[in-house]
């Protein structure tokens, strides 16, 4: 668990970093300078290799941030994603509301909601397939031709056996 809680704070530091950065505005631009169109349509500058993998930090980290965020929302857990920033922007400003154990506690009841109702679901699919499955045998054994074993097993003889 303490992985988990360790590379979702370590994302969501990076990602604010990142997103609390001002871009340059200035039209001149170091001439070895690499230019990458970002998504709000400004263009970011990179003036060193550092530049540019920090940019690719945040940015590896905000998808996988983004995708954590987003997949609890399959199973009818939403979780704001302005409060996802706000609590990254107060631990870099050193005044985060929760402590580490409370972050901790948190992330386990995450845990565990998102467990439940991927068992329940799993669940609820469990016994639609059975439903399935007993209703076809239900019918398959009204059909003619259809033996059924001492062990339930059901076969249907299409073409009987010739011989001994």
């Amino acid at each position: 668990m303490k992985s988990v809680l360790k590379v979702s704070l370590l994302a969501a530091t990076v990602m604010l970093a990142v997103g609390c950065q001002k871009e340059e505005t200035k039209p001149e631009a170091a001439p070895q300078a690499e230019q990458v169109q970002a998504e709000t349509g400004k263009a970011v500058h990179f003036k060193t290799d550092d530049d540019k993998a920090a940019y690719a930090i945040g940015v590896s980290f905000a998808n996988y941030l983004s995708t954590s965020i987003e997949k609890p929302s399959e199973i009818g857990i939403n979780l704001n994603k302005d409060l996802v920033l706000k609590g990254i922007e107060d631990v870099f400003k050193g005044n985060a509301e929760l402590n580490e154990e409370e972050t901790r506690a948190a992330l386990e009841s995450l845990d565990k909601r998102v467990a439940e109702k991927m068992q329940a679901q799993a669940a609820e699919k469990a016994a639609a397939a059975k439903k399935a499955g007993d209703d076809f045998r239900a019918e398959f054994e009204k059909q003619e031709g259809v033996v059924k074993t001492d062990t339930g097993l059901l076969y249907q003889v299409i073409t009987p056996a010739e011989g001994e």
